[in-house]
């Protein structure tokens, strides 16, 4: 996932927003945050609006929920969370 021009690692994601790992961003809880995301390695990116819901420094992590996405975000989220259910059965 990109914020800005720097590239940081998810954690966790799903339909509603996602968690960063290695944050050591200036984002705080509330501040809207605008940037890109793959659900595969060579898919489409998408683009995305999302508001901050916590920061914690100490873990390196922000979460955010999504307040925009870019056509067709929805539809790839969906799948790949569906994937991950099936290969867990």
């Amino acid at each position: 996932m990109t914020l800005g021009e720097k590239v940081y690692q998810t954690i966790n994601w799903s339909l509603g927003g996602f968690l960063l790992g290695n944050y050591e961003g200036p984002h705080l809880p509330g501040e809207t945050v605008e940037g890109t995301f793959r659900i595969e390695a060579q898919g489409p990116e998408f683009a995305f609006v999302a508001e901050v819901v916590r920061t914690d420094y100490e873990a390196a992590t922000m979460a955010a929920h999504f307040r925009e996405l870019a056509p067709g975000a929805i539809d790839h989220l969906d799948k790949a969370l569906a994937r991950r259910i099936i290969r867990r059965l």
